[in-house]
């Protein structure tokens, strides 16, 4: 597989996620890798094979009803998770990476009663 930008921007503010949170930094670097060492029919595999999981344990998630999908590294972490938004191009190779965000999972509060 090989894995493009939607621009340099969306590649830069993934770099910048290297110095900010590397932790999560070095899991999407990791996962990356190994999307890249798959040929299509893994892919495909392991993409199925993530979203039949629960989502707190998904490591490919659908956003909504497009051909929208996103990395979620780790797939839940209460101090935040590295979210790589991407779609498939129709050649069956390439993922376009289209957004890269930390989202960050604070406890709701309790409303009083």
């Amino acid at each position: 597989m090989k894995i493009v930008y939607l621009n340099n921007e969306v590649r830069l503010a993934g770099n910048e996620y290297q110095k900010t949170h590397p932790e999560l930094y070095k899991l999407m670097s990791f996962e990356f890798r190994k999307v890249k060492s798959m040929d299509w029919e893994d892919f495909e595999f392991y993409m199925k094979e993530e979203l039949a999981k629960s989502d707190r344990s998904k490591r490919i998630k659908r956003i909504g009803k497009e051909e929208l999908y996103e990395f979620r590294l780790p797939p839940s972490a209460k101090n935040g998770v590295l979210r790589a938004e991407f779609t498939l191009d129709g050649d069956c190779y390439t993922i376009c990476i289209t957004g890269i965000y930390v989202k960050n999972h604070e406890p709701k509060k309790q409303p009083k009663r």
